[in-house]
């Protein structure tokens, strides 16, 4: 763990091929509580998710990106309670053609911890997100990208429950310079 900590520090402090940038995006989230038996408490119906942050998109090769991130979530409020979560991640872009095509794949992991006093009665702090999507820049400072994320870890705090959270997502990136390109 020290040494991919370390060499992804590296990678972040060299600097030659990366770039800061900012996002903001919409996400279409869904719960499920089940109870031990199996029997569905709750089916929640989707609700809406705004998520702003900061990104550094570090251009391994030609075709392979990785994107530290942090952001917030601010979701619908649950009980007049505010609904709003943090999130740290890395995703890898890996690009299909080779980045003067534009499109990628992109996968990753993320932290969400959520910030609701409501939820938070309910569910543990943190979720481990895995996230699957594609993309594609258009022009050199611009990305669009959709994808679906899901929790890898139960949720609830109460072992006779099962909660699972999930959501489509549409993000909008922006850099603050230009691309670089890394042959």
């Amino acid at each position: 763990m020290k040494a991919k900590l370390t060499t992804l520090a590296l990678l972040v402090i060299s600097g030659a091929y990366s770039q800061l940038g900012l996002s903001t995006g919409y996400e279409l989230a869904k719960a499920k509580i089940e109870s031990s038996n199996g029997a569905i408490i709750i089916n929640e119906d989707p609700s809406n998710v705004i998520g702003i942050g900061a990104f550094y998109d570090i251009a391994v090769s030609n075709k392979l990106d990785l994107q530290p991130s942090i952001g917030l979530n601010f979701g619908e409020k649950v009980n007049d309670e505010s609904n709003s979560a943090f999130k740290a991640g890395l995703n890898a872009d890996y690009y299909l053609g080779g980045r003067s095509n534009g499109f990628y794949l992109r996968g990753g992991l993320a932290v969400l911890s959520d910030r609701s006093k409501v939820i938070a009665t309910y569910t543990k702090e943190n979720a481990t997100m895995l996230n699957l999507g594609l993309g594609l820049d258009i022009g050199p400072v611009l990305s669009l990208a959709v994808g679906f994320t899901s929790a890898l870890n139960e949720l609830s705090k109460d072992e006779n429950y099962s909660i699972s959270i999930s959501a489509l997502q549409v993000q909008m990136q922006f850099k603050l310079v230009g691309a670089k390109d890394k042959s």
